[in-house]
């Protein structure tokens, strides 16, 4: 579920409720990620992107686990906020790192509750996981 989030984050065609599928509604995390996708298909349009998952860890409880998906997008600026001075239109910019998701176990499902970015973004790229 992790890649396949990612996957359809990538495609930005794709919309945000088609990305949020696998989200359970028990998790402020839906709302959060609905944000930064809205944030990130208005300002960016993602030419490629690199997934490699590198682990699943399951909780003894078995009711919540733990995903690292490695991750790349390279995109390209298509809008900018009015004053922003870092950001230009047209620049092509890559975030590289670890994307990090939570999953929960309910419902007899697994499923998504949160992502997080943990790597370094140039400042033409601050916006592409949503607002800090």
């Amino acid at each position: 579920m992790s890649v396949q989030f990612l996957t359809d984050f990538a495609h930005s065609s794709v919309p945000p409720n088609t990305c949020l599928r696998d989200f359970t509604d028990s998790c402020r995390g839906k709302a959060d990620e609905r944000g930064d996708i809205e944030a990130n298909r208005a300002h960016f349009e993602i030419q490629g992107f690199s997934l490699t998952l590198r682990s699943v860890n399951v909780a003894t409880s078995a009711l919540s686990a733990n995903m690292t998906v490695a991750c790349s997008f390279t995109s390209k600026t298509i809008a900018c906020d009015p004053g922003d001075k870092a950001c230009v239109v047209g620049d092509v910019g890559t975030a590289r790192g670890d994307c990090l998701l939570t999953g929960k176990y309910e419902n007899r499902r697994w499923w998504l509750c949160d992502s997080h970015f943990a790597g370094k973004l140039a400042d033409s790229m601050r916006l592409f996981f949503g607002r800090p």
